[in-house]
């Protein structure tokens, strides 16, 4: 018998401990089953150890091992979000200083060698339900990584799959992929967004990339559209710098096929034998004046545009008039490349085949019926085409 106090206390504990134990054993061994493990053998519990089935006598009856029931009516008394007061199940690890390696919270594994049915295997399975006359948010999960310093690194969510069945996998037209590392798809009614990031306020954003890819991560395609979206990627917001953002290098635009016909070029837009006349249009439906730069440098450009006043762009021009114009004081060429030009223009004059552009020549008199003056004025004609290149 204990002779002491202190063995008198620790007596009483531990028949207070046994009665509480009664409540919830209900009549089993908590140690009648094998320590199951995800990979190589794990610790068992320093505190407790619950453990039902074995290989050779598996549990069959559909039910947990272990439940914990906690119907809740709190208003008030929380602090943050609450979840640390409002969890059913609570777990929770501190590492000191001395910590050499991660800590763990709450650690769920599933294993499964079933060969009929669908015998999934899913470690943590978590579900968040609004009822119909609720007004709250239902969450599946949620997690919040957070570091306290400049040094340290934080991770809201690291999710991984491991393909070790020895050949690559993917097709992903319809259906679920066999590997995949997210596996996104919702209810019977739309959803708002997929994959929604946002940030708790207007003036700090939350992230200075929304979606990074890293060097080496993706072999065929970062974002490829299966789908019979309205729109594959719809851009809505203001954006100052660019809405889309090529970098020297990075590779082509393409349309119309998925790699480039021609080699070296920065955008190609393909048009394959069904394609229609124009495969490319630039312009608007409005009553506007509208131009593009067709191509340009530091020293000159060159402008196609469509007139919808009168002198719009060039003088002389009316409403509907199309043309081409260029960096003034400079020439515009037209003829086969790396051969001699066939027409120059300038902003005073014209040239043909090779010419140097000149100004039009003076009016030429009508001559008279006689042999001297149709000579002179046939004279000038010839001049007149010679300077411009028409004729040698």
């Amino acid at each position: 018998m204990p002779s002491t106090t202190k063995e008198k206390e620790e007596r009483r504990a531990v028949v207070a401990w046994a009665a509480e134990l009664e409540d919830v054993d209900q009549g089993t061994n908590w140690e009648a089953g094998d320590n199951v493990t995800v990979y190589t053998a794990n610790p068992e519990g320093h505190k407790a150890n619950v453990k039902e089935g074995t290989e050779g006598a598996p549990v069959t009856a559909p039910a947990p091992t272990l439940k914990v029931s906690q119907t809740q009516a709190v208003a008030s008394g929380l602090t943050g979000d609450g979840a640390p007061q409002m969890g059913a199940i609570y777990g929770s690890s501190a590492g000191t200083s001395a910590s050499k390696v991660q800590g763990v919270g709450v650690m769920g594994s599933a294993k499964n060698a079933g060969t009929e049915g669908e015998p999934d295997a899913c470690g943590i399975y978590g579900v968040g339900r609004i009822l119909a006359a609720g007004k709250g948010r239902a969450f599946g999960g949620f997690l919040l990584g957070r570091r306290d310093g400049a040094e340290q690194r934080a991770t809201g969510l690291e999710c991984a799959v491991e393909n070790l069945g020895g050949e690559d996998s993917y097709d992903i037209n319809t259906g679920a992929e066999t590997t995949k590392g997210i596996w996104l798809h919702g209810g019977t009614a739309k959803s708002a967004c997929g994959i929604q990031v946002g940030t708790v306020s207007e003036a700090v954003p939350s992230f200075d990339v929304a979606f990074g890819i890293n060097k080496f991560a993706v072999a065929t395609a970062v974002l490829q559209d299966n789908s019979k979206a309205e729109r594959s990627i719809q851009i809505k917001g203001e954006h100052s710098k660019a809405a889309v953002s090529v970098a020297v290098g990075a590779g082509p635009i393409v349309v119309g096929a998925e790699e480039v016909s021609t080699a070296a070029v920065m955008s190609e837009v393909y048009f394959g034998e069904e394609a229609l006349d124009p495969g490319v249009k630039f312009g608007t439906n409005k009553g506007k004046s509208v131009s593009i730069q067709a191509i340009g440098n530091s020293t000159g450009s060159a402008k196609i545009f469509a007139s919808n006043a009168s002198n719009a762009f060039l003088t002389g021009t009316a409403q509907g008039d199309t043309g081409i114009n260029f960096t003034a004081g400079k020439i515009f060429h037209i003829g086969a490349q790396t051969k001699t030009s066939l027409l120059r223009v300038s902003e005073t004059g014209v040239g043909f085949n090779g010419a140097a552009p000149v100004a039009k020549a003076g009016a030429i008199t009508s001559p008279a019926a006689e042999l001297a003056p149709l000579k002179t004025a046939v004279d000038a004609i010839r001049v007149a085409l010679t300077n411009v290149g028409i004729t040698a």
